[in-house]
């Protein structure tokens, strides 16, 4: 069976709670599943500039600044009619500064800004958890010092 590789980025945004970090969610209309803002890279786009695309165009709000050095991976593999399909997701961090309002698409159906227990109970796949530990780890366990 032939194999596709689909590229995609997307971008984990955060911001300070009570308690440390929240993370911005997203809850798929289709699949009801919870994620973060992504998805699939236009031709000749850098992830980069598809995270920050994907970002602007799911929730509404500018990108906000990334936090340097953090990108982590995921792989999805799953069958679309005759074609094994590899998803391979780029995933950055990113300090939301906005105060606006989350403006989500029709891609969804939902929007949770969730701690970090909250984030791994939402999420249904061990993957986007793995994103969450290495987000914290990244932040230092907490909030980084202003």
């Amino acid at each position: 069976m032939k194999e596709t590789l689909r590229r995609a980025a997307g971008i984990v945004a955060w911001k300070p709670g009570s308690d440390g970090p929240l993370f911005l969610l997203l809850k798929n209309a289709h699949h009801g599943t919870w994620g973060f803002a992504k998805g699939h890279l236009e031709p000749g786009e850098s992830e980069l500039e598809g995270a920050a695309r994907e970002f602007e165009e799911e929730t509404g709000l500018e990108a906000p600044p990334l936090v340097d050095g953090f990108r982590i991976e995921t792989e999805h593999r799953h069958r679309r009619e005759d074609r094994q399909i590899l998803k391979v997701v780029a995933y950055f961090l990113a300090a939301s500064s906005s105060s606006g309002e989350v403006k989500i698409s029709a891609e969804h159906d939902a929007v949770l800004w969730a701690d970090e227990a909250m984030a791994r109970q939402t999420l249904q796949f061990d993957s986007l958890r793995r994103v969450i530990t290495a987000a914290v780890q990244a932040l230092g366990g907490s909030l980084p010092d202003e």
